[in-house]
């Protein structure tokens, strides 16, 4: 049972007394192409997305993919933060948040409010009650036990939530959730980082499968994050996937990424 005292705390840091600025509806990823699959606007953000590991041991790259959408909205949104959410078990295998590490991701630490829940019952009652504040840019929650309690009825309630306040919802999940009504689902896991120089460290790198999109076409890209610009870019010389796009489907990272989500892992 969580802390009353420690609850009523983050009640009162969720609702302060002064209005937060007009919402944006969407946050762009700087791509054309990603853009365009969500009407030129970028992703719709008043809604539940999920994000997963395409296959075991790619966790961190999907944290890593979360943490850059973070950084976007957080940038089109300069006077409000985000509440980032963790079970236990997550916490225990990757670590909580590391600043120097989302420093270097493009991220401001004193614009995160970290959250340790017991269990992932804990974990899904604070989304939902974040998502009913209107002062947050945006809530992520990470999941690694009981996957199957994120549901079709829980990610409904998130939608509808997240929709009224203008809150964007990211749920980080080890692997797919069985059946969601996330507006978006997307597989992630790590590309090769190229090096700016001989022993340099390369931007993170991701591949990115937006299975599901409520909005549009699916599709796949292999992209870069920029930590200083905060923007995707496109790796030079990559080669578009060829999977082609689907109509509105109901079926179904590099270092500094592990070092901004709990510093003592290393990807790619």
């Amino acid at each position: 049972m969580a802390d009353v005292s420690a609850l009523a705390a983050l009640r009162r840091r969720l609702h302060p007394p002064i209005s937060p600025a007009a919402p944006i509806a969407a946050v762009g990823f700087g791509l054309d192409d990603l853009d365009g699959r969500f009407g030129g606007q970028g992703l719709p953000l008043a809604a539940a997305h999920e994000i997963a590991a395409a296959e075991p041991g790619e966790t961190p790259a999907a944290c890593g993919f979360a943490l850059a959408l973070l950084a976007r909205v957080l940038g089109d949104r300069p006077h409000q933060v985000a509440l980032c959410i963790q079970d236990a078990s997550a916490g225990r295998e990757y670590g909580l948040g590391y600043g120097p590490g989302l420093h270097a991701y493009g991220i401001d630490p004193d614009r995160l409010i970290f959250v340790s829940a017991p269990n992932v019952r804990e974990a899904l009652r604070v989304t939902d009650e974040a998502l009913r504040s209107t002062a947050l840019a945006t809530v992520v929650t990470e999941f690694w036990d009981d996957q199957d309690r994120l549901d079709l009825a829980v990610t409904k309630r998130f939608n509808l939530a997240a929709e009224r306040a203008g809150t964007g919802c990211f749920l980080l999940t080890r692997r797919p959730a069985g059946t969601s009504a996330a507006v978006t689902r997307w597989r992630v896991r790590s590309a090769a980082s190229r090096p700016p120089a001989p022993g340099l460290l390369g931007a993170p790198a991701f591949h990115l499968d937006l299975t599901r999109n409520r909005f549009g076409k699916t599709g796949q890209w292999s992209v870069e994050w920029d930590c200083h610009d905060r923007l995707f870019r496109t790796p030079a010389g990559a080669v578009r996937l060829a999977r082609p796009a689907g109509d509105r489907p109901f079926g179904d990272s590099g270092a500094i990424a592990g070092q901004a989500f709990g510093g003592r892992r290393q990807v790619g």
